[in-house]
């Protein structure tokens, strides 16, 4: 026994150190003297990992990890099996292949909140370089849920985390406003049945939430270190434009982030990377008692009047939806600059409100500006130079028109203070 212990222990040290092929020799010694199943189990999987920089192995070391999940003894390891195989597959740049197994690792991970976090961090980190954000912020979301906190690259995770949820907040908000807009042009019988499929698509997914809840309360039964955690995996982003057929948006809470989390000034410098980035998670309206009927209705996502009252049918409702969905492509575009060197996504999202918004007053002349010094910043002097004139010409009065042609502009303003 001590001598397996010791093999395994040096198998482990020489798998730390790259020495791949010692590491599985001394695994193989492991697994040949047949110990307890659990290190029989984690040298069989160890050894997989040392094949993974070795594609001439790599077929065969899956199919013996594919055969091994059809064995009972291993119905508590199919999550790390999964996960060792979808690692492969990264290692072998089958990305597909690698959502699919990292995501049915995710699914067999019953108890083992280590295992589950690492599934979802990678997912996430697979969507993050993919520059799909909203898929990746989910998957961050949940990685947080089942990270230790004590864990080294919480504090990391969770940075990039929160700066994800802010973004997909501000992205979401976009797509909720166009389509309660779409839905304000509806004649009141298509308004009516579009609001009836929304509610259809709400009851099935309270149907799943009380499914998912039925499942968590027998595996606390079974094993209580499960805890109370809520599951966010399975409401994937389908990256639709229609908002209320989308899983991952379907709450309708957005619609109000501008009241909830208040407005950001449109501040002369365009870094803001000495704010500190919030986020707050919404709470369930259904799960608010109602004093009266009347009241319910507000929150109440499977009552008609829920979606009809937040439908911007006046000029006024209209105005500040409008309102909402400006601030959100500003913002937006702040993070892409300043935080995810998206430089691209930023000059669209400053661009949509100019070509949508071209006389709103509060944003324009900034998105101008912005526009103006990203293009000068990246050697584009005659997009910039186009930026400068239309500042110019539309908003002349404007302090960014006066930042352009006055530079010693903030100076006097200061002096003035």
């Amino acid at each position: 026994k001590k001598k397996t212990r010791y093999h395994f222990i040096l198998a482990q040290l020489n798998q730390q150190h790259q020495n791949y092929n010692k590491a599985i020799s001394y695994y193989d010694k492991v697994i040949k003297v047949n110990p307890k199943y659990e290190m029989v189990f984690n040298s069989k999987i160890n050894k997989a990992q040392c094949f993974q920089e070795n594609s001439e192995y790599s077929k065969k070391v899956e199919e013996e990890l594919l055969k091994m999940t059809k064995d009972e003894k291993n119905k508590e390891y199919l999550d790390q099996i999964y996960y060792v195989i979808a690692k492969m597959n990264l290692s072998q740049k089958d990305t597909v292949s690698a959502i699919n197994n990292f995501t049915l690792s995710t699914e067999k991970s019953k108890y083992n909140d280590d295992q589950k976090s690492k599934s979802f961090l990678d997912l996430g980190r697979i969507f993050y370089l993919k520059s799909n954000y909203l898929s990746a912020s989910e998957f961050y979301d949940s990685t947080i849920t089942f990270m230790d906190s004590n864990h080294k690259e919480y504090n990391q995770v969770k940075e990039k985390q929160v700066l994800l949820a802010e973004l997909a907040m501000y992205l979401n908000t976009i797509t909720l406003e166009d389509s309660l807009q779409r839905l304000a042009k509806m004649s009141e019988a298509e308004l009516n049945k579009t609001i009836n499929e929304i509610i259809i698509a709400e009851q099935k997914k309270e149907l799943e939430k009380q499914e998912l809840a039925r499942q968590k309360s027998q595996h606390m039964f079974e094993n209580n270190r499960y805890g109370e955690r809520e599951n966010n995996f399975g409401q994937k982003t389908s990256g639709g434009k229609w908002y209320f057929y989308n899983p991952a948006t379907l709450s309708f809470g957005h619609s109000e982030f501008i009241k909830k989390w208040g407005k950001r000034k449109n501040e002369d410098n365009w870094r803001r990377s000495d704010k500190k980035i919030s986020i707050e998670m919404e709470r369930d309206s259904t799960t608010l008692n109602q004093e009266n009927v009347e009241n319910e209705s507000i929150t109440n996502k499977k009552d008609p009047k829920y979606y009809k009252d937040r439908v911007p049918l006046t000029k006024e409702k209209l105005e500040e939806s409008n309102l909402n969905i400006i601030e959100a492509y500003f913002q937006a575009s702040l993070i892409y600059k300043d935080y995810l060197n998206e430089n691209k996504k930023a000059i669209n999202m400053l661009s949509s409100i100019i070509k949508k918004y071209p006389k709103n007053k509060s944003h324009c002349p900034i998105a101008h500006y912005n526009l103006y010094k990203m293009y000068f910043e990246n050697n584009k002097p005659k997009k910039a130079e186009e930026c400068k004139k239309m500042l110019l010409k539309n908003f002349p009065e404007s302090k960014y028109s006066k930042l352009l042609y006055q530079p010693d502009y903030l100076t006097n303003i200061e002096q003035k203070r």
